[in-house]
């Protein structure tokens, strides 16, 4: 297995960034990371741009959602039918973020190996035999040693650009019936909190990898956003309005006649109205 990992993912991604070191003048380190990064965005930007857009269809079709878990809020197995056909409908699927955060996740381990083993000329004996290599690696990056741990400044923008990403990416969702709203909101916040403490314990190439994978990110959901004809505040809105219309039903509920008059609730643009007929 490990054979397997080193000839198809390591040794590949070790001879590209060695390649692209030996291209950049002064044999630049911490610019040969910079390309490297923005290659494997643009290489996996067809199934990155498919989930931000599916995540955003799944944020508009939360009202729908909302009237079904009320629908079906005392059968719970009936209510998971009902979701994953609206889902089937509608050609979307809740877990199609998985996977590429689990490419992401691989990469990331693959250029740790990278960093850790490759960056100095002790490693050239991995290349192949074809691949250009510089006659040293300049691993200063602006003052920054990337070959070592940074402390403070790339972890911090590693942090912030995390944060930036997750603010940008996230898709409301403030219906109280649903338990991932709640630890969602949270990430915003724990995410970058988790990078700025993993990233002070890597070599400082790392942080400057994921910060540039954020930008990236935060651009790439700007463009899904405005392909959709559509805003993050918008989003945000929308988000809130559902959530007010969901409180003025359950309110208009509890204060209803203990006569069980029944409840019918319609969806309209812009909410959901509640409407009692009397028996």
């Amino acid at each position: 297995m490990i054979k397997l990992f080193t000839t198809i993912l390591y040794t590949p991604m070790f001879n590209f960034l060695v390649f692209l070191m030996a291209i950049m003048p002064g044999h630049e380190l911490g610019w040969a990371i910079i390309i490297l990064t923005l290659i494997i965005r643009i290489v996996l930007l067809p199934v990155t741009v498919h989930t931000a857009r599916v995540q955003v269809r799944m944020r508009l079709l939360q009202p729908k959602i909302d009237e079904l878990r009320a629908k079906h809020k005392e059968d719970k197995a009936l209510q998971s039918q009902a979701l994953m056909a609206l889902y089937k409908e509608e050609g979307v699927s809740p877990f199609s973020s998985c996977l590429p955060m689990i490419v992401q996740l691989v990469i990331l381990v693959v250029l740790y190996q990278v960093f850790r083993n490759g960056l100095t000329t002790a490693h050239f004996d991995q290349l192949y035999s074809f691949t250009l290599r510089p006659s040293d690696v300049n691993t200063n990056f602006f003052g920054i040693n990337l070959a070592k741990p940074d402390l403070y400044i790339l972890p911090i923008i590693a942090g912030l650009t995390q944060y930036w990403q997750t603010k940008v990416t996230f898709i409301p969702n403030n219906n109280p019936d649903d338990p991932t709203a709640a630890f969602s909101k949270q990430m915003i916040y724990l995410a970058p909190l988790i990078t700025l403490i993993i990233a002070r314990s890597l070599p400082a190439a790392l942080p400057l990898y994921w910060a540039v994978t954020n930008l990236f990110g935060v651009a790439q959901q700007q463009y899904v956003l405005k392909k959709q004809g559509l805003t993050l505040q918008e989003l945000q809105k929308e988000a809130t309005r559902t959530e007010k219309t969901i409180d003025k039903a359950e309110k208009t509920t509890s204060s209803a006649p203990t006569s069980s008059a029944p409840v019918k609730v319609e969806k309209k643009k812009g909410g959901v109205t509640v409407t009692v007929k009397k028996k």
